[in-house]
């Protein structure tokens, strides 16, 4: 199992070839690119050096870039720029995971206000199909990952909406078939009223390649580090270790204090949280020679 840890935020703060260095540093030597910052060099049209520069830095490791976040959301009125610069974005993401030798590209489906499981899967299906075909050709991957919305009259509140229940991503992935897998977001679950275990025992090792690791207090989409909330951590580790899976652990826990907390802190934070991803790779190890998952 891949132990992976994302550059946001320090992408934003530091730039992208220091943010993969500090990540390295701290012991992570399989990185999740960020593709949805258009700001990102490895996004501009004339992107060949910065594809050689990343490399180099990973390299310089013995790392890999092993997962990639898509810019999103990939609907119509994604970024308020027209729809073709949208596709061009999408597809150039596909290129790059390519070119680096990503394994998988995450991307959100399209949330549909007053519709049915059956209307957001056909609707999702027609839109994800042709970046599939694309991604197929770059040598990578798709990987459909589970959301929430907002209500429409109580912003506050949070609902479910595509993939957000294990049975709705996993017909998702069943309809698009062959070059998808399910990304879940594991606090993404609970925020949409689920289950993360049961999620996880839903989707199964078939369909689950790709796990987003961070914590809430089940009101807010805090991305926490483990243990910072109020999640089961426990039945989680449990439920990896019952269906076998082996894919990448990727941490997204960006709490809101990483934004302002002085760069001499940064690697210790990045050391705590490789430190809690060992240990939970340890004991879904051992949990699957309990299940006999191995």
């Amino acid at each position: 199992m891949l132990l992976t840890s994302t550059v946001i935020p320090f992408d934003q703060r530091f730039g992208l070839y220091r943010a993969i260095d500090m990540l390295c540093e701290a012991g992570f030597h399989s990185i999740d690119i960020d593709l949805y910052n258009l700001e990102s060099p490895l996004l501009q049209k004339n992107n060949s050096k910065a594809i050689a520069d990343v490399k180099a830095h990973l390299d310089a490791f013995g790392a890999i870039a092993h997962q990639a976040h898509a810019p999103f959301p990939i609907g119509k009125d994604a970024y308020r720029i027209p729809e073709e610069n949208v596709d061009v974005l999408l597809r150039r993401s596909l290129e790059v995971a390519g070119a680096l030798g990503i394994s998988q590209v995450i991307f959100h489906p399209i949330r549909i206000y007053d519709s049915t499981s059956e209307q957001r899967i056909e609707k999702n299906r027609e839109i994800l199909l042709p970046y599939g075909e694309y991604a197929k050709k770059c040598g990578t991957r798709i990987a459909v990952e589970n959301l929430f919305c907002r209500h429409k009259e109580q912003k506050k509140k949070l609902i479910a909406n595509a993939c957000s229940t294990g049975e709705e991503l996993a017909a998702m992935i069943d309809a698009l078939g062959e070059g998808f897998v399910a990304c879940l977001d594991l606090g993404h679950a609970g925020l949409a009223g689920q289950s993360a275990a049961g999620m996880i025992r839903t989707l199964g090792k078939k369909r689950l390649h790709a796990l987003h690791v961070h914590d809430n207090n089940y009101l807010e989409d805090q991305h926490l580090v483990p243990y910072q909330g109020d999640m089961d951590w426990g039945s989680i580790i449990d439920a990896l270790a019952e269906i076998g899976y082996d894919d990448s652990f990727t941490f997204e826990a960006v709490p809101r204090y990483l934004h302002s907390l002085p760069e001499s802190l940064c690697p210790s934070f990045l050391r705590n949280l490789y430190d809690i991803g060992t240990d939970f790779v340890k004991r879904i190890e051992e949990k699957k020679k309990a299940y006999g998952t191995l």
